[in-house]
């Protein structure tokens, strides 16, 4: 999720866009085998029934971890499709856009270790932050045209996505079940749904009026996430 952008585009770069598809369907398969091969087989304690999907969305929290999971992801995929197309218009080109994007990936990746030791004190401010950052960097995306601020708004966003997916994840294991097959379920049901959306909602908006809508719908979407966080922190 955070290093496949860059390495994808450095692929492409090197060779062609068919070469990045067709590593990435390798490493799928690749993948499958190890899965395969390696990991233990869990049978099942107790029979699931699709009630107890039912029975974890009852709880208010549950809801409301999914309806950030949901917006979280939306604010990121909705734009990011766009990461490099924007990136070019300020003139950032060839190896220049390579180098910036491993650098998204590695500040991503290093994001991820730090969150991961913040979310066990501070979660809600970890998610909270993680949240901001990433709606600044989509509104400084479109400020302006600087390459320096287009730098900038590409670093701030790989440290929002290293951090936001685990944090959505912790916040939604804090749920009755949350950690159970339930909530893991609706959880990542929830992000592809998200997903999907929002690069079907992104791409006709790009069509009808243009990049920036996009940008700008996105980090609605993260800062909407923020206040349904902080209304339901300030009740507890």
């Amino acid at each position: 999720m955070i290093l496949g952008l860059p390495l994808g585009t450095l692929i492409a770069d090197v060779t062609s866009w068919r070469i990045t598809f067709l590593a990435g369907a390798i490493l799928g398969t690749i993948a499958l085998l190890l899965q395969l091969l390696y990991l233990p087989k869990l049978p099942a304690g107790k029979q699931f029934k699709l009630s107890n999907h039912v029975k974890f969305l009852k709880h208010p929290s549950a809801m409301v971890s999914l309806a950030m999971a949901y917006l979280g992801h939306a604010a990121h995929f909705g734009a990011y499709t766009y990461l490099a197309p924007t990136l070019k218009e300020a003139s950032i080109f060839g190896s220049d856009l390579t180098y910036l994007l491993f650098a998204f990936g590695l500040i991503g990746f290093a994001a991820n270790f730090i969150a991961s030791a913040l979310v066990r004190r501070r979660l809600a401010q970890t998610l909270a932050a993680a949240q901001v950052i990433l709606a600044a960097a989509l509104l400084l995306m479109i400020a302006t045209d600087e390459v320096f601020f287009k730098v900038a708004a590409t670093l701030l966003w790989g440290i929002a996505w290293g951090m936001l997916p685990l944090a959505l994840n912790m916040w939604n294991r804090q749920s009755p079940d949350g950690g159970g097959e339930s909530g893991s379920a609706l959880f990542i049901v929830t992000a592809q749904a998200s997903i999907a959306s929002s690069s079907f909602f992104g791409g006709n908006l790009f069509d009808a009026f243009g990049l920036g809508s996009t940008y700008l719908a996105a980090a609605l979407l993260a800062l909407t996430s923020v206040v349904i966080l902080l209304f339901t922190f300030k009740r507890s």
